[in-house]
């Protein structure tokens, strides 16, 4: 464990936030702990301290959301982690749009929340692999991008979305899961909708590996999508 590693903890919940300052300290980490955004933001050299954010969602004032947003505009190489009651796909897609690198439901079990810190803050593995190794292309969710060794594309949130649902499943991912999940209409405007996105996504991972040919994302006639190559989520 990183002993210089420093961790900021923001929960408004005394014992909450008692709790994970003990068991991080049990770890190692130096941890600053403060009750709100405003707090936080009136003592503005801990961030510049910190290299790892753990925020309650649900804060007084500025809530949890905002202030990941606003310390991912501060620090770009901060670890935000959310903290939430709620284990909802919504919340979840509304903290990584906030810039967190995680999301955790309470209560967190505290080998789970370090093993987590340790994993996000080594470098990040090849997410979408071929079989040739000169054919790699990475995806990071949080930036909201796909890239090679030789260039970078940048994709939107919807794709995000899309690339994280496919990744996630076993099984082909059907139409109105995909439409429900981009907030489509569950009929055939909808479905030629979600045609035309997955079209410019298959262009995009096309592009980075230098082959028309190559298709990353299989459709299921009849049924949805479904990932033609392995995946491997790393800071989803």
């Amino acid at each position: 464990m990183n002993k210089e590693l420093n961790v900021l903890v923001v929960e408004d919940q005394p014992l909450m936030r008692e709790i994970l300052e003990t068991n991080l300290a049990d770890f190692n980490y130096r941890v600053f702990g403060f009750d709100s955004a405003e707090a936080l933001l009136a003592t503005e050299s801990v961030i510049d301290e910190v290299q790892v954010a753990i925020i309650d969602i649900s804060l007084p004032g500025m809530d949890g959301l905002a202030l990941s947003a606003h310390l991912r505009l501060l620090r770009k190489d901060l670890i935000i982690i959310i903290l939430t009651n709620h284990d909802a796909l919504d919340i979840k897609f509304k903290s990584i749009e906030a810039g967190a690198n995680l999301f955790l439901t309470k209560p967190v079990d505290p080998k789970a929340l370090t093993q987590a810190i340790s994993q996000l803050n080594t470098p990040p593995i090849r997410l979408i692999k071929a079989d040739q190794k000169q054919n790699c292309v990475w995806f990071s969710p949080l930036k909201l991008k796909l890239y090679t060794d030789q260039q970078v594309l940048k994709i939107s949130f919807k794709e995000v979305k899309i690339l994280l649902l496919l990744a996630k499943s076993n099984v082909p991912v059907e139409h109105w899961q995909l439409l429900e999940l981009l907030g489509l209409p569950l009929d055939e405007q909808g479905k030629k909708h979600l045609e035309v996105t997955f079209s410019r996504l298959r262009h995009k991972i096309k592009t980075l590996f230098g082959d028309p040919d190559f298709d990353a994302i299989s459709s299921i006639r009849g049924v949805g999508y479904q990932l033609s190559h392995k995946i491997k989520l790393v800071d989803a």
